[in-house]
């Protein structure tokens, strides 16, 4: 339920909180301060607003949430955080992450690290049909994935989301398995890692 719904649940947060502020701080003002200073108030909530949709973020981690996705579903909200696959076969994954912030987060780096055993194919003549796909360099002895700016259009809105296709070997030996996927944003500080699961068997 909470993957379902959490886009609109934040859009309802970010705006009420942001209604909260302009209307609090005013009435704040004018009720212990005066008619009189009512304009002040008004500046400061305008102040408090500006440096939390343009500065707070630049000084967060940025914040998101990875799923699994159905390639033909229309509505990405409805994601998984674990999936199935059988052993040692080719599978497409598709993950998507959507924008918890406040802000904008602009040209992101997006990474995802498969444990040992996995294998990324890097072959790009199998991604060139596929909906939704994009360049990445594979890295770390064939388990990381890296989407760049330079090669992707890396840069999405509080709420909205981007995804990414990536064609894996699954390992041999059945298990449940963590995936790590990172974000890093030029308008967020450091880097934030949140885990999806998959879960390799036969049946």
């Amino acid at each position: 339920m909470w993957a379902k719904d959490h886009p609109s649940f934040f859009s309802f947060l970010i705006f009420f909180f942001y209604l909260q502020v302009a209307i609090g701080i005013p009435a704040f003002v004018y009720q212990y301060l005066g008619k009189d200073k009512l304009f002040e108030g008004i500046i400061g909530a305008v102040a408090i607003i500006t440096f939390f949709a343009l500065q707070f973020q630049k000084m967060t981690q940025p914040y998101f949430v990875p799923t699994f996705v159905d390639p033909h579903n229309t509505s990405f909200a409805n994601g998984v955080f674990r999936t199935k696959a059988k052993p040692a076969t080719p599978t497409w994954l598709y993950i998507c992450i959507t924008n918890l912030g406040i802000s904008t987060f602009k040209d992101c780096v997006f990474q995802v690290t498969f444990p040992q055993g996995f294998s990324i194919s890097d072959k790009f003549d199998l991604y060139e049909n596929r909906d939704y796909a994009k360049h990445f360099t594979v890295r770390a002895t064939n388990t990381t994935a890296e989407f760049l700016p330079l090669d992707n259009y890396m840069t999405f809105a509080p709420c909205t989301n981007l995804i990414f296709p990536i064609y894996v070997l699954t390992p041999e030996d059945p298990a449940e398995y963590e995936i790590v996927t990172s974000l890093s944003s030029e308008s967020a500080w450091g880097v934030h890692s949140q885990p999806l699961s998959i879960v390799v068997a036969n049946k």
